[in-house]
């Protein structure tokens, strides 16, 4: 059976939300046999990965991304590229599939520069993406309502659940020992679109109706 050719865009590896999708993403697909992956970005951060690496420095949202990245992309054959934002490279000529996690650079761009940016990078890298993977069904709306994308290139599909969440065996502690009180637990990074003021005030809301 022929391989198929993936180039992804691994630039944002070590990035938060966008990194640990691409990190558990290729950590699996790179296993496949079936798949002949060539990854772009910097070659320390992608060595434990076993495919093809290719250095790609180009700066994210950049004018070298657009100009620069589609002539190495040329130079390395591909059946199809598979970029995890919506940074992709508009003039590579293959087959792209882009994943879009969210649109909060249209929802909240911190200035208007940033949102002509992004609406316009939105806009061109729907209409040349063959498909469009998406994290859940709300994103998907979002997609429709704010693009107006044909539904037939969307396609949704959920992140996993990372080995490291497994369950494991019952430890050999008393169940005294092993009792936590009740407690909220965030996950994400700091950054003023998670919302995390709300989060708080949630919180202590919570707290004064529920004192234990």
């Amino acid at each position: 059976m022929k391989q198929i050719r993936v180039g992804f865009d691994a630039r944002m590896i070590m990035h938060s939300g966008i990194g640990t999708y691409t990190r558990s993403l290729l950590k699996i697909l790179t296993q496949n046999g079936n798949l002949d992956f060539t990854l772009f970005g910097d070659l320390n951060k992608l060595a434990n990965y076993p495919a093809r690496k290719v250095l790609a420095e180009f700066p994210i949202y950049s004018l070298k991304e657009q100009f620069l990245f589609p002539k190495l992309l040329a130079q390395n054959p591909m059946d199809l590229l598979h970029v995890p934002h919506y940074n992709a490279p508009l003039g590579f000529k293959g087959n792209l599939v882009v994943t879009l996690h969210d649109f909060i650079h249209l929802k909240y761009p911190p200035s208007k520069m940033a949102y002509l940016y992004a609406r316009g990078m939105f806009e061109a890298v729907i209409r040349k993406a063959a498909r469009v993977i998406v994290d859940s069904n709300h994103t998907k709306k979002d997609l429709m309502e704010m693009i107006g994308t044909d539904e037939g290139k969307i396609r949704v599909i959920y992140p996993g659940v990372d080995e490291d969440f497994s369950p494991v065996a019952k430890a050999d502690e008393p169940e005294d020992k092993l009792t936590l009180e009740p407690y909220v637990l965030y996950v994400g990074n700091l950054r003023p679109t998670k919302n995390i003021q709300t989060l708080v005030e949630a919180f202590q809301m919570a707290r004064a109706k529920i004192p234990e």
